[in-house]
């Protein structure tokens, strides 16, 4: 099965997690958000490169890294993104489910 283009957004939750977030702050984190997305848990060097060297000095310590937690093999992630993905994989392997019989 190819992986989930899409995972479940909600504005509220956004606007209330980065009501402090320059926008600036707002692009960097929803950057991590998407590297995430596609890629799975990161380390500090594949942040360093998402954010480049500039934004990750200005932004990572300051700001974004209260967003992310880190895995037991030392890995950064967002736990809500990290929640809703899962979730969305297990509707869709449900979906798959009911329409082959349950099976």
């Amino acid at each position: 099965m190819a992986k989930d283009p899409a995972f479940l957004f909600y504005p509220g939750d956004w606007l209330g997690g980065t009501m402090t977030f320059t926008r600036e702050q707002k692009g960097a984190y929803f950057d991590l958000l998407m590297a995430q997305f596609n890629n799975g848990h990161m380390t500090l060097h594949e942040i360093r490169n998402v954010l480049g060297e500039k934004d990750f000095e200005n932004m990572w310590h300051q700001v974004l890294e209260r967003k992310f937690v880190k895995d037991n093999l030392g890995k950064y992630y967002n736990e809500k993104l990290d929640y809703e993905s899962n979730r969305r994989k297990e509707y869709t392997k449900s979906r798959a489910r009911n329409k082959n019989g349950g099976i």
